[in-house]
């Protein structure tokens, strides 16, 4: 029998607030109930004060247990689907989601040099880097599309 392979995100590295994810462990570990706001101040890391600490988390296995996400967590805003993983997984199963996406980033399965990983960086920091990301990516579809535009012209 064939696994049907979801494709998965390579960039799956996504920042949240390192003070929330220590209460929400804390939460779990003590068998607390976790609260559906909790749950939804992970979704936008820019929504923190811009001195708060973030902290990076590898989505790519909690993205693999949710259907509908395409292998992708974050939409292009930079959001987490937050809404669609309490749907498939609970609100207890999403916050376990995101505890074991920190310690899958922590293992480091992929075997990626410590220079090359995503480091925490406060709030303003990341809001600078999601910005300079946005500007690449405009540029890499500006670039796309003038190539489309001169094959085009070249077929003709």
């Amino acid at each position: 029998e064939e696994e049907e392979e979801v494709e998965i995100d390579e960039e799956a590295a996504f920042y949240v607030g390192q003070k929330l994810l220590l209460l929400l462990k804390l939460k779990l570990s003590k068998g607390q109930e976790i609260s559906r706001p909790l749950v939804d101040s992970f979704a936008h890391p820019g929504a923190l004060p811009e001195t708060e600490m973030l902290v990076p988390i590898d989505l790519r296995e909690a993205a693999a247990n949710v259907p509908g996400c395409e292998g992708r967590l974050v939409d292009d805003e930079g959001r987490l689907g937050v809404e669609l993983m309490v749907q498939h997984l609970g609100i207890q199963g999403a916050a376990e989601a995101i505890v074991q996406a920190q310690l899958r980033y922590l293992e480091n399965p992929d075997g990626i040099l410590e220079d090359s990983r995503p480091k925490p960086m406060n709030v303003l920091e990341w809001k600078e880097s999601w910005e300079e990301w946005e500007e690449e990516e405009e540029e890499e579809e500006m670039v796309c599309d003038e190539e489309e535009a001169q094959e085009e012209v070249e077929v003709e």
